[in-house]
């Protein structure tokens, strides 16, 4: 289980890196649809779940507790193609990115709820903002048969964390208060791999992009939503 000390003071790094690609203009029975974030929250618009769910088995638990949420998921391949699991988040490493598989993206959904993921996001719906660069997630890639496991706590109070950042040009944007609600998602992408998907392997990684070809490829499984007190 990831320790949840120093991830703040990387989270705002991370901010301050990400503001250089931004360009200004103005459990086994798991649910399958993810939450979708309100117009005034601002979030990332939610991939269409026109893709079929892969054949896997998840699993997941997300347990809150006095100082963070812990997710512990797993993911079997039980077809017979390989899969790519976004499970990996970037965060700062000195003055580069490191693609961690104990991070998540925190975003604001409908009544209070919110979804602590690793998955790929749409663009947002904006004309204020444009991406000089598209951000990008690590993936690890699933071959039949075999078993992917991880465990991530995500520290309270919640902070949003989202690959587009806090501000799509109408001001700031924040987490629902109160947070009643938590749920755990996580992003498949199955077939075979298309330009479009801005897939990068370097140095042993698997990275995808944000906003292209391969959101339209990826599955979304969540958890069920978990009350918080």
């Amino acid at each position: 289980m990831s320790t949840t000390a120093d991830r703040r003071p990387r989270r705002k790094a991370l901010a301050a890196l990400l503001v250089g690609i931004l360009v200004a203009t103005g459990c086994a029975d798991a649910q399958e649809e993810p939450l979708r974030p309100t117009s005034t929250d601002g979030g990332p618009s939610e991939p269409a779940q026109d893709v079929p769910r892969p054949d896997v088995t998840f699993d997941v638990e997300v347990s809150p507790g006095s100082d963070a949420i812990a997710v512990s998921w797993s993911l079997t391949n039980t077809g017979d193609a390989p899969l790519m699991v976004v499970d990996r988040v970037p965060r700062a490493s000195g003055a580069s990115v490191a693609y961690d598989p104990e991070e998540a993206y925190v975003v604001g959904g409908d009544d209070g709820a919110v979804q602590v993921a690793q998955r790929l996001y749409d663009l947002p719906e904006t004309d204020r903002m444009t991406w000089a660069r598209l951000p990008r997630a690590g993936a690890t890639e699933l071959a039949p048969g075999d078993v992917l496991r991880r465990d991530l706590a995500v520290e309270l109070p919640l902070r949003r964390s989202s690959p587009w950042g806090d501000d799509i040009g109408h001001g700031p944007i924040e987490l629902p208060d109160p947070v009643t609600s938590v749920q755990f998602c996580l992003g498949v992408v199955a077939g075979e791999p298309e330009p479009s998907w801005g897939l990068d392997r370097t140095d042993g990684e698997v990275l995808l992009n944000h906003g292209g070809g391969a959101v339209a490829a990826q599955h979304v499984l969540c958890s069920d939503p978990i009350p918080l007190d």
